[in-house]
This record gives structure tokens, sequence and C-alpha cells, in this order.
């Protein structure tokens, strides 16, 4: 855990235990000087992040997620970095977005019970050795594992993908497993999705689990390791290496037959930015009820390839409402890159 002084106050505020995602896992940040000389950060990617309920909206979901950085004073080579206050509701009400008076009042709220006056300072050296640790005690993927392929079609795993127009070729060769058991109560009995090093396909790095109908865990998908900095789901088994349809979940991808790839949440990192600004062209086609991440990201990756110098092409494609990327099936997605930019790609 990166801010255990945060995690406290957030568990003795909510009074609940906050579940962590991206546990271990830094933020990126832009950093900018101060008058005082102090250093105030633009916080791009959120990293390691609590989840609870939300108080503003009713979520018992624990839909609110808060990034470890909130309030934080960072000593870090002598210089003191001052991060924002970011959080975000996933609720459809989005407690935190936006400059209407009940959502500011709400960001003052939350700032006054978790800051309160006193600054949350940590020694940069404290974030390393937590990150280390972490690091070092990566879990082991999944104990007991059978692949669906070679399930029956009766079997629940198995019904829900082919449900999903995810037919038996794709389950094989994407190699989607089902947990039959895992000492993480929360693990058993999901789908899981395997993830390969970019630089090896058969090195299996971690996964997400995703829970077939809901568990009461308000987890969907369940990150076994750091993912989201080291690869892109589906990267190997792309038909086309200049052409991708980037989407957030393993499900997508694989709805997407081999043109898509997966960031595994809503937010990207650098490594991923660096893996994707090799395409000649991109299509960004996130959840429609994240429309203001698609927009911040498909505003950073236009940023990013300017830098790289990069000859890519980058679209935000609009979703109809209702519909996700997987829901919409691989035939009509292509129809809609047509409508909306004119792109012809042989599919």
């Amino acid at each position: 855990m990166l801010n255990e002084k945060l995690y406290k106050r957030i568990e003795k505020v909510f009074e609940q235990k906050p579940g962590i995602i991206n546990e271990g896992m830094e933020a990126e940040y832009k950093t900018t000087r101060l008058r005082d000389g102090s250093f105030k950060a633009k916080v791009e990617v959120f990293g390691e992040a609590y989840t609870v309920n939300c108080r503003f909206c009713g979520d018992t979901r624990e839909r609110l997620n808060i990034s470890y950085t909130y309030g934080l004073e960072l000593v870090k080579d002598g210089k003191v970095i001052k991060f924002p206050h970011s959080w975000i509701c996933y609720n459809e009400t989005q407690c935190a977005n936006g400059n209407e008076p009940r959502k500011k009042k709400n960001r003052h709220e939350l700032y006054e019970a978790l800051i309160a006056g006193e600054p949350l300072r940590v020694d940069d050296r404290h974030l390393q050795k937590a990150k280390k640790e972490k690091s070092d005690s990566q879990r082991p993927l999944p104990y007991n594992m059978v692949p669906i392929a070679n399930l029956l079609d009766s079997h629940e795993a198995r019904s829900y993908l082919l449900n999903r127009g995810i037919n038996s070729g794709i389950i094989r060769e994407a190699n989607v497993q089902y947990i039959k058991w895992d000492p993480s109560p929360i693990l058993k009995g999901r789908i899981f999705f395997p993830a390969y090093s970019v630089e090896d396909p058969k090195d299996c790095i971690g996964g997400q689990a995703r829970y077939i109908e809901d568990d009461g865990s308000g987890i969907k998908y369940y990150t076994v390791n750091k993912l989201p900095s080291r690869s892109l789901y589906g990267y190997h088994r792309l038909k086309d290496k200049n052409f991708a349809v980037v989407v957030e979940g393993p499900l997508d991808v694989l709805a997407l037959k081999g043109y898509g790839l997966g960031i595994y949440s809503c937010a990207i990192t650098r490594n991923q930015l660096k893996l994707l600004s090799k395409f000649k062209t991109i299509v960004i086609a996130l959840d429609p009820d994240l429309k203001e991440k698609n927009e911040s990201m498909f505003g950073r990756l236009q940023r990013q390839i300017i830098e790289l110098k990069s000859a890519s092409n980058v679209y935000q494609l609009t979703l109809p409402d209702g519909y996700d990327p997987g829901d919409l099936g691989f035939r009509e997605m292509f129809k809609l890159i047509k409508k909306q930019f004119g792109i012809i790609w042989k599919v």
C-alpha cells in the first residue's frame, strides 16, 4: 500500500474497509513550479486507488475511487510536490465532475473530511519501499483453472462467452480460463483472461478475472498483478499491426476478433502510449458512460503522438447510447468507424 495514512483516514470517514485497485502502481503526473518554490502536480493516471461506497449518491458498489495521491505532499529529491484532490465516482451521477454548485460542495466536503488542515506529507523513499514490497509479493496466477475451450457449451462460463458473441475459436486462441478454485474467494468461479508479456507471447504476466454474474463484491474485474503499466490485452493477436481499436476490457477486445487492444481500465500509462504510438491508425472506443475519460485520453494520445513525431492518426469513436464496444459487435463497429471517419478497413 502506497499511502497508508490516507487509507486509514478513508476507512475512518467512510466507516468501511476500502478496497484497493492497482496496488503498488505509482501515479503518472507532470509538475509545474510554484512561486513558493514548491511544485504542483497534474495527475494523468491515478495509479493505486482506494474504493468505497460513495456518500454523495447512495452508491453501494464501491464506485468512489480516491487516488493515493489525494492531498499528498510528496518530498522527492529535496523538493515538495503538491498533488490535487484526485477522486472520481463512476456512478451515472458523476458526483465529482463538473462545476455545478452541488458537485463543488461534494469536493469541498470530501476535502474537509480527509485533509482538514492536516496535509499528508510523505517521503518518496517510503513510496519506493512500499512499491518494492508490493512488487516482491506479487501473487501467483489463480491456482486451479481449466481452459473454457474444453468445457461443454452448457457450462456457465462457456455459455456466457458464447452469448456475448465470442465464438469457440476465439476462446481457444485467447486461452480464456475458468477458475475452478482459488484460496481467494473473490477469484473462485470467475472467467480469467490471461495477459502476456509484450516481449514474449508465451510469458503470462497476470490477467483479469471477471465475474459471470454479480457476486456481491462490487468488483466486476479483478486484476492479478500490475498489468496496466506493462501490456495491452490482445497485442500479440492483432491481425493488422497498423490499425487498432482501443477499448477498455478483455471482452471488448475478443468481440473485435483480432482488431482490438485493451488497456484494462479507463486510464492509460506511458508504457501503453509508447506501444500505441507504433500504430498508423488508432480508434479510441471506450464505454460511453466514461465520456470525459474518453475525451481526456483522446487529447493525451494526440499530444504524445506529436511528442514522439509519430505518423499515427487518432480518432475518437462515438458509440450509440447504451452500447459498449462488446455489445455493438464486430461488423457494426466497423460500419460505425466507416460512417464517422470514412475509414474503410478490410476485415
